[in-house]
């Protein structure tokens, strides 16, 4: 029996295994399918700048059980495309090999390396579920405490998608905890090195989103970087100190590392080019 590996359990890798559980069914069934990701649930990446993150992600297996599709809790150490083998760890670091005959690489992005001061220490993400989990039990905690300098301040570094979804979606955020007061007073403070927010649209989206941004309440700072995060603040690229206790990093992403075990062309953001 021909062997299916699929490495990442997203959209992609889901898709990716649902399918070819379909075209093994049409097609005689002498095909086995592996999924093998870190999680066994599926998080619905895209939507984790909103409200009680907890509630976007499902179990995989009542889906993928039914589909004939066995999954492998695990993380996907090494890849050898010439033997077709992939060698996986699980939680408890008990390393196994899945041999393969079609390999899915289907791990996805994640968030690029901020090289500022502090970003480790004290800056959040929403890139994944443990980050989003983490940053909205860090929402209910500072929004309790008045004495916090900056208690009241959110700054959000990075104009791309998530950024501008992200600062959209803070005073709804806010409110939920805190109530609607300190929702309208707090500052949200989105910061862009381009010279225009969302520079990856282009021109024509770009009136609705600063529209949208303005109709809720975010300052926007272009052409600047930050140089620095502290616990209670934010220095940005020309000296300015501001009062933040929250900042988030909604910077460019970057191509899972396994990529760079699979012999190819990339891309400037890690991606593997391949053919149709």
């Amino acid at each position: 029996m021909r062997q299916i590996l699929i490495l990442g359990g997203g959209f992609a890798g889901l898709m990716a295994a649902l399918n070819a559980a379909d075209e093994n069914d049409r097609h005689g069934g002498n095909v086995a399918i592996t999924m093998v990701s870190p999680s066994p649930y599926l998080t619905i990446r895209p939507r984790l700048y909103e409200r009680d993150p907890e509630t976007l992600r499902a179990p995989l297996a009542p889906t993928l059980g039914p589909a004939g599709i066995a999954f492998v809790e695990a993380v996907a150490r090494t890849i050898d495309t010439e033997a077709h083998v992939v060698r996986v760890e699980d939680a408890r670091g008990a390393a196994t090999t899945k041999n393969y005959d079609r390999l899915i690489l289907a791990t996805g992005s994640q968030l690029g390396a901020l090289p500022v001061p502090g970003v480790t220490e004290h800056a959040f993400n929403i890139d994944n579920y443990e980050g989003a989990v983490a940053f909205d039990c860090h929402l209910q905690k500072v929004l309790e405490s008045a004495d916090i300098a900056g208690h009241d301040t959110f700054v959000i570094v990075g104009g791309g998608m998530t950024g501008i979804e992200l600062a959209a979606e803070m005073r709804s955020r806010i409110a939920v905890h805190a109530g609607e007061g300190l929702a309208a007073k707090s500052r949200v403070i989105l910061i862009e090195q381009a010279s225009v927010v969302g520079p990856e649209f282009g021109k024509s989206p770009r009136p609705v989103i600063e529209r949208a941004l303005k109709q809720a309440g975010v300052e926007i700072r272009l052409s600047t970087t930050v140089t620095k995060v502290e616990a209670n603040a934010v220095t940005l690229a020309g000296g300015e100190r501001i009062a933040a206790a929250t900042t988030v990093i909604a910077t460019g992403m970057r191509a899972s590392p396994s990529t760079g075990q699979i012999a190819g062309q990339r891309d400037e953001l890690g991606r593997l080019i391949v053919g149709n």
